[in-house]
């Protein structure tokens, strides 16, 4: 036996000899079934080769084969050769074609002269077929690529195939994982929503691996967390079956689908605090490995900073994709953590049917649903302020500021001594506040007299109140009970059903690490999730592997409003703090803030979407690079991607489809999660008055070719929870 490899198994698993065993007996039961000569040393050997340390990951686009020849020689561990962002829709064919070709090339197998006739014609970079050719020399009467150019043993290779929601993902199975299965590691998964996304890709892998005799199960499954729900549901992916082996934050995408600004991304250890550490707890409860994606600076010297940052967090791996990179994390390769191998149990799951799998690639149809785009109303949150009901001239300020909301607290209005202050209250709200400006009642549903109270000043307001916030929520059962409450009120009352919207305040830290999503999914009336943690939460520094302050939170609320739709609203910061602090949530992604008067304006202006204004004749120098940074979070932007992504998704039902930035040059996938984000972010700025009427025109347009063609959306343009509503009868007397 090769006692070597066999010590690198054991040490795999933290010294566990009977783990250890017993893996390697699973993997050579699963050699024999496939070669009954096989011998347990082999299955000691792959499983060495599998578990060696590899930090660095390494993305380029699958058809370019002057990169593939680049990422060889740099010798980074695991290399993603990917069909998705990486490829322009128009190539997706070609560029099936031309991966297959030279990952065979790659792994030392010749190929004919028509085949690199047809690598020269259709490979990237273009223009460059004669420097492609004299990378091959004769083998008989075929060509094979240089020894020197070609992948090392250790190197893991992995393709990445489109998502399994697109029209291009059973193409990608059936043509290119299918025929080159056996001269790859496995898999790297993108915009995965959940367990079920990485169960369906396992399935097709086994049913490819029983067609072509490969060992089943032997395909590592490598999963790009860039989504929300991914995020929330990490463990639950890890453990969905063994060759599970990575979740990776794709901290690009991630922002996009968050609706966070880009500066996020150059501080990710600051504002995606939550995500990582969320995946470093799950692959450590599962033994597997936790990644991380690239350093957006183009620099090594950054890049070992966030290096550093991600070992002291417990990242396993991290991505790149520039050399830069790959000498910024190779400077601390050694340094990373040992993934700790588990032996779990693992539910049974069967193979994907393979006639299915032929007709979705030639048919062009998803492999799974394509998840739909359902626009909810949308209001303006930025500025929120509380104010208790029996201040009379506290709710009058409060109602003559800019804030966008307006929290009336009815407690003490209770009984006969709060009739007064009941009507005044009404009063006010009809004549001392704006037709725009959201009121919402805050009452503790739990309490009878307080449902009383409120079917009471719900006939005085009639429409005027728009939301209900429920204070100290702890789990969902508290909103189920309270939506069960406004439906009866409602139907006492006469407005229709459903009118009413429901927010939550969250007042304790394990609420927001485990039930904001629970909450904000409990009902279809939920529209905001407040966080009202007590006492003041420290700021973590960005390699503290430990604490759990003011940025985990955060990002957490983030992640679990996101995925559920609703809006999260910060809470109130010190005047000395208030702009560093409002910047940071609007950042992060975070639609609103609690205020005082005094501080709505200024809150109002950090949180409204950003412009990016005239763009400069010359995208060359510091004015472009300054239009640039506007461009990446600007309404204009939004207001291209969203109108793609219209016209095409609707028209072509894609599932997603290829944004090419016409600034930045980058392209970007937009699907449903990433497309609301864009809606949201217009829809805002239009209720801000800050689109300029020719992109409010060409808004409404958009708008017109979603309803006509097939966006399920929710009474879109009409006035549905919380929009502007003008005119309506003065509040009744008691």
């Amino acid at each position: 036996m090769d006692e070597r490899a066999w010590d690198e198994v054991v040490a795999a698993f933290g010294g566990d000899k009977e783990q250890a065993e017993a893996e390697v007996d699973e993997r050579w039961h699963a050699l024999k079934r496939v070669s009954s000569a096989a011998t347990r040393d082999v299955a000691v050997q792959q499983l060495a080769w599998e578990y060696a340390p590899r930090s660095i990951e390494h993305i380029f686009p699958g058809d370019n084969w002057y990169f593939m020849i680049k990422a060889a020689q740099y010798r980074a561990h695991i290399l993603l050769l990917d069909l998705e962002d990486a490829v322009a829709a128009t190539r997706k064919d070609v560029a099936r074609t031309v991966l297959t070709l030279l990952i065979r090339a790659f792994r030392g197998h010749a190929l004919t002269h028509e085949e690199l006739d047809f690598l020269k014609t259709h490979a990237l970079p273009a223009g460059k077929a004669d420097q492609l050719a004299q990378q091959f020399i004769p083998a008989g009467t075929r060509v094979q690529l240089k020894p020197q150019c070609r992948f090392p043993d250790e190197q893991m290779i992995l393709v990445r195939p489109n998502n399994l929601r697109t029209k291009w993902a059973a193409g990608d199975y059936f043509h290119v994982i299918r025929e080159i299965g056996d001269l790859i590691a496995g898999i790297f998964l993108p915009k995965v929503e959940g367990p079920e996304d990485v169960r369906v890709a396992v399935q097709i892998l086994r049913a490819l691996q029983q067609e072509r005799g490969w060992v089943v199960g032997g395909h590592r499954v490598f999963v790009q967390t860039e989504l929300p729900g991914s995020i929330l549901t990490a463990e639950e992916i890890l453990a969905v079956a063994p060759e599970v082996e990575e979740v990776n934050l794709g901290i690009v995408d991630y922002t996009a689908a968050t609706g966070g600004r880009s500066i996020i991304q150059q501080e990710q250890y600051t504002y995606m605090r939550y995500p990582l550490l969320k995946l470093v707890e799950a692959a450590r409860a599962t033994g597997k490995a936790a990644g991380t994606g690239i350093t957006v600076t183009l620099s090594a010297d950054d890049t070992e900073v966030d290096t550093v940052r991600a070992i002291a967090l417990g990242i396993h791996r991290k991505s790149s994709v520039h050399p830069a990179h790959i000498e910024g994390i190779g400077r601390h390769t050694v340094q990373f953590p040992t993934v700790l191998r588990k032996r779990l149990t693992y539910p049974d799951i069967a193979p994907f049917d393979r006639e299915q799998l032929k007709r979705l690639a030639r048919k062009e149809k998803p492999i799974l649903p394509p998840l739909v785009f359902v626009p909810r109303p949308v209001t303006l949150c930025r500025s929120v302020i509380t104010v208790a009901g029996d201040d009379i001239e506290g709710v009058r300020t409060a109602f003559a500021s800019p804030a966008d909301m307006v929290v009336v607290n009815l407690e003490g209005l209770e009984g006969p001594d709060g009739h007064g202050a009941q009507r005044n209250l009404a009063r006010l709200s009809y004549y001392g506040s704006r037709r725009s400006q959201v009121i919402a009642f805050e009452v503790d549903l739990a309490e009878p007299q307080a449902v009383e109270l409120l079917q009471d000043l719900l006939q005085f307001f009639q429409q005027r109140v728009q939301t209900v916030i429920l204070p100290a929520v702890d789990g969902p059962r508290a909103v189920r009970h309270a939506d069960g409450i406004l439906t009866t009120i409602e139907r006492e009352v006469g407005f229709s059903i459903g009118s009413l919207a429901l927010g939550a305040r969250l007042t304790r830290p394990e609420t927001v690490e485990r039930e904001a999503y629970a909450i904000a999914t409990a009902s279809r009336r939920m529209m905001y999730l407040f966080l009202n943690l007590p006492g003041t939460q420290a700021k973590e520094d960005p390699a503290d592997p430990i604490t759990k302050g003011y940025y985990y939170y955060r990002s957490a609320l983030v992640a679990a409003t996101t995925a559920a739709d609703v809006d999260a609203v910060d809470v109130v910061s010190d005047t000395a703090k208030l702009d560093e602090e409002t910047l940071f949530v609007a950042n992060l992604g975070f639609q609103g803030k609690q205020v005082t008067p005094q501080q709505a304006a200024r809150v109002n202006a950090f949180m409204s979407p950003p412009q990016a204004g005239e763009r400069p004749t010359l995208m060359k120098g510091p004015a472009a690079e300054a239009f640039k940074t506007r461009w990446i979070n600007s309404v204009e932007r939004a207001l291209d991607i969203l109108e793609q992504y219209a016209i095409a998704e609707q028209d072509r039902n894609l599932g997603a489809v290829a944004f090419s930035d016409p600034v930045t040059g980058q392209r970007e996938m937009v699907d449903a999660a990433t497309a609301r984000i864009y809606y949201r972010q217009l829809e805002q700025a239009l209720k801000a008055r800050q689109l300029t009427d020719s992109e409010e025109a060409r808004y409404e347009v958009i708008t017109n070719i979603s309803s006509s063609d097939g966006w399920k959306h929710v009474a879109l343009w009409s006035t549905p929870i919380g929009h502007d509503r003008e005119g309506g009868a003065p509040p009744k007397e008691a």
